[in-house]
């Protein structure tokens, strides 16, 4: 599947490359009319037979139900979880709501676009290009749908909006743990996943934030100086001595040296976290 994937990636870049020539062809010139035709039919019938191969496989398969999405209210706030990530919880680095696996990959908003790309966008777009292909062959049908300008219309607005999906598609695929996480999987076919992966990196981070939040509730009845338990404090939310400096009032040199003093309080089994901060 993943040769499919990239068959698909190459040829939608081809089609829209050549689209643009034949649709504004007074405006684009990269090659001549005729052979950006040509290119456009056989990249197009290269995306219909790669098309039909992956619905066989999916659905032969059973692995079709991965992108029909169910129709239930558990499902629509998912939706409203995920979109909100994406739309805010991504910028503050929260956790992504869903985590994939083998039998659910895809997180909610991914499954309802794959299900409208994959199974009414795309089918839609290869059915007009086809009868846009051979007019007097396919004339009956073109009249069927109302004629020759709805086809085209339907044709190059679909055009439109795959090309966003394939704009969105490609910067989504960089919000993995790394830049290149999810580009990677392309290529090899693997993918962390489950608890080997984000699950297990949410634990270890939950109980490193309890773990020195416990520290802090043992540390500051060393500490007498309200100032100085607010530096702890501060320090353990995460904060830099120039943060705590301006949040407390004082200077960041008196900062350091109140640290410094800090340190001699604080008894050797607390005092390492407090060496991680700095």
């Amino acid at each position: 599947m993943r040769i499919c994937h990239w068959v698909n990636a190459f040829s939608f870049i081809i089609l829209i490359i050549t689209g643009l020539q034949i649709r504004y062809g007074e405006r684009l010139t990269l090659t001549k009319f005729k052979t950006a035709v040509d290119i456009h039919n056989l990249f197009g019938f290269l995306l219909v037979y790669n098309f039909l191969f992956w619905l066989a496989h999916y659905f032969f398969t059973g692995k079709i139900k991965l992108y029909i999405p169910p129709l239930n209210l558990t499902f629509c706030r998912a939706c409203v979880r995920q979109a909100r990530y994406y739309g805010y919880g991504l910028l503050i680095g929260e956790h992504t709501p869903h985590h994939p696996t083998p039998d659910n990959k895809f997180n909610p908003l991914q499954q309802t676009t794959y299900f409208a790309i994959m199974l009414i966008l795309l089918p839609f777009q290869l059915i007009t290009g086809v009868l846009l292909w051979d007019i007097k062959r396919f004339a009956d049908w073109i009249s069927l749908l109302g004629g020759i300008k709805i086809v085209d219309f339907i044709h190059v607005v679909l055009f439109f909006s795959l090309t966003a999906f394939l704009v969105g598609h490609v910067y989504l695929t960089t919000l993995g743990t790394t830049l290149m996480e999810h580009i990677k999987a392309m290529f090899t076919g693997y993918e962390e996943i489950g608890p080997a992966h984000e699950t297990e990196k949410i634990v270890r981070e939950e109980f490193s934030r309890l773990e020195k939040q416990d520290a802090v509730t043992k540390l500051t009845p060393h500490l007498t100086d309200p100032i100085d338990k607010k530096i702890v404090e501060l320090l353990f939310q995460g904060n830099k001595q120039k943060e705590i400096a301006e949040k407390i009032g004082i200077s960041t040199s008196a900062v350091n040296q109140r640290i410094v003093g800090i340190i001699p309080k604080i008894p050797a089994d607390l005092l390492r976290y407090l060496k991680e901060l700095l």
